[in-house]
């Protein structure tokens, strides 16, 4: 990795397939990691004019926002109210320390409603869709007033009209003159108004310039991941003719509440042995929560049944 400089009110957006390094150079921005191995005394973390011998000095300054980040409320069971989630911004906290005050509940509403999501505000957390949690989070950051928002591949797993609302927040009078980073792989992917580039390839940086159209399809072509002639025919091959296999998983009239609120509505469906699906939809369509219920982390509302093979109807898959 080569040394390089990011001055205030630049947007760097970063390039480079799965696995180039892309996150790891965000981690090194935040100072979650270093890069060397060099002795602590001779480490030094620049943030404006001044000097640090410590990224903790400089983390109120950086704001970071992806689904590494996300997952953190899963994995410790963050589920607090929306408006409360985007007031840790404001507190600049994980989790909620104290009441908002009235002044900084309609400030958190204001967020929420400039990414169109304001009927989200009471909601949990963990009962929004991945889309919905993102402008959540990006709210947040927003709240945070950082200098610096690094955004890892921010945009992946948007369905389009929560990535306009993405793309319109990162444009908004909140981030004028503020830097971000933003990485990504893929062209839909990459928000408007980047003025600088920086090219990963293997770890390495190929290109880190002013942004430059003939660069940034170089970028993308490098990145781009074809799947293998074989792999295409094996595919076409294998969707002829299917064969009606055994039954795995059975929904009939299937219903699931989540935190009282209906999710999925009368579901009827039959998943063969050996079949693979494609399931699509919009954020907040209820596809996480699909999933879920097939696993057994969901119940079947008691007006319909979900049965597995080899078990019962309504058996959890634990």
């Amino acid at each position: 990795m080569c040394p390089g400089t990011s001055r205030a009110g630049a947007r760097w957006l970063v390039i480079g397939a799965s696995g180039a390094g892309k996150t790891q150079l965000l981690k090194i921005v935040a100072g979650d990691v270093w890069p060397d191995d060099s002795e602590p005394s001779s480490r030094r973390y620049r943030c404006g004019r001044e000097w640090h011998d410590e990224p903790v000095e400089v983390r109120d300054e950086i704001a970071w926002l992806g689904p590494e980040r996300q997952d953190r409320y899963e994995r410790y069971g963050w589920n607090y109210p929306a408006i409360d989630v985007v007031g840790t911004g404001l507190h600049r906290t994980d989790i909620p320390m104290q009441k908002l005050s009235v002044a900084e509940r309609a400030r958190c509403r204001a967020l929420l409603a400039r990414a169109g999501i304001a009927r989200l505000a009471q909601r949990r957390f963990l009962t929004l869709s991945y889309g919905e949690r993102r402008l959540v989070l990006l709210a947040r950051a927003l709240a945070w007033r950082a200098g610096v928002l690094l955004l890892d591949e921010v945009a992946t797993g948007l369905d389009l009209a929560n990535r306009e609302r993405l793309y319109r927040m990162l444009g908004g009078r909140e981030l004028r003159d503020r830097t971000w980073i933003c990485s990504a792989h893929r062209k839909e992917d990459i928000p408007p108004g980047a003025t600088h580039l920086l090219w990963l390839d293997a770890g390495k940086v190929r290109y880190a310039g002013p942004m430059r159209a003939t660069r940034l399809r170089a970028a993308l072509a490098a990145a781009a991941v074809e799947m293998p002639s074989r792999l295409r025919s094996d595919a076409r091959s294998k969707s002829a003719k299917p064969r009606l296999r055994p039954p795995l998983i059975t929904l009939a009239n299937a219903s699931v509440y989540v935190d009282a609120k209906r999710l999925l509505r009368d579901l009827d469906l039959t998943i063969r042995r050996g079949e693979c699906w494609v399931l699509h939809g919009a954020n907040g369509a209820g596809k996480s929560t699909f999933l879920r219920t097939l696993y057994g982390d969901h119940a079947v509302a008691s007006s319909g049944r979900i049965t597995r093979a080899g078990q019962g109807p309504r058996h959890t898959a634990r």
